[in-house]
């Protein structure tokens, strides 16, 4: 996950699961990810 020179705002959460497996996610606005384009 990369954060991009253009992000304005970022969101994240975190669950830990019955088994004791922990999940964080963090999205963020506007997308980015793009093929081809330099995150800075």
């Amino acid at each position: 996950q990369v954060v991009w020179r253009d992000s304005t705002a970022i969101g994240c959460a975190r669950v830990q699961c019955n088994s004791g497996a922990i999940f964080i996610i963090c999205n963020y606005n506007p997308a980015g990810n793009i093929v081809g384009e330099r995150p800075y």
